[in-house]
């Protein structure tokens, strides 16, 4: 049984790349927050974000909370700060949410991060993921281990991404794998509404807060489901490799019932 919080925390970070062809883009995501926090908000007030572009990994304006005065403005700021001569990591930006999240230890981020958030970070670039050119080590297989290091539980960390799925500029390898291996959501740059796009990774966001781990491995097909005392085979899956349950929506829900035999192995 599995008790849903009213205000179910989450944690983001948008790391944003300010090379020149990127402005446009930044200034579209600044405008679009108020869609963004309107999408989060449906489910939950209890969200936090940071934005970072500096190779420092300090967030520009500190932690955005509700409770921010001008949180819209500080935001629209946030993601436009930054030149791209006085960046190194601009277009490394796996590289720069590591730096950040190292930062909430006692750094610049310190009060960032809480045990029980879903932390989703959210990168915004029209270039692949470059730290490789500093180091051959330096890919995205190398970057994930160390961000899923700063939550509770692997399943917590969602990794999404405004960036070259098309082709338009010179592709988004790197950032797609990391994208893919946590579940997160791949939206394009090169084409698409900027509001849909905002949208789309409220969207996600919450789906995180909504992903139960299971206590023993169910046997196949036998997972039965209830939602405030009501049975339902729709709305949910099951990933076997998580083995969690996963909900598209249970906003206004209070409890989750799930019952299940157990698998069995013969020797």
């Amino acid at each position: 049984t599995f008790e849903i919080d009213e205000d179910p925390p989450v944690d983001l970070i948008f790391a944003v790349d300010q090379s020149g062809s990127m402005d446009d883009d930044n200034t579209s995501l600044g405008e679009n927050f108020a869609a963004f926090v309107e999408g989060l908000e449906t489910a939950t007030d209890n969200w936090r974000i940071g934005v970072v572009t500096y190779d420092t990994g300090c967030f520009n304006h500190g932690i955005l909370k509700p409770s921010t005065s001008d949180v819209e403005g500080l935001f629209q700021e946030a993601v436009v700060m930054g030149e791209d001569v006085e960046i190194q990591d601009d277009e490394a930006l796996l590289k720069l949410l590591d730096r950040a999240l190292d930062q909430t230890d006692g750094g610049c981020n310190a009060g960032f991060l809480r045990s029980e958030a879903l932390l989703h970070l959210i990168v915004v670039s029209d270039e692949p993921e470059r730290s490789h050119e500093q180091a051959a080590a330096w890919t995205w297989d190398y970057w994930l281990p160390r961000l899923q290091e700063h939550v509770a539980s692997a399943d917590r960390l969602v990794i999404s991404g405004v960036v070259d799925t098309e082709g338009c500029n010179e592709g988004a390898d790197g950032y797609l794998e990391a994208i893919e291996e946590t579940g997160g959501e791949a939206l394009s740059l090169c084409s698409g509404d900027w509001s849909e796009h905002v949208a789309s990774l409220a969207e996600v966001s919450l789906k995180g807060t909504w992903l139960f781990t299971l206590a023993e491995v169910p046997a196949p097909g036998s997972i039965t489901v209830q939602v405030d005392g009501v049975s339902t085979s729709t709305g949910w899956a099951y990933d076997e490799g998580l083995n969690a349950l996963s909900f598209e929506d249970l906003v206004g829900a209070n409890e989750v019932r799930v019952s299940y035999a157990l698998s069995a192995s013969c020797d």
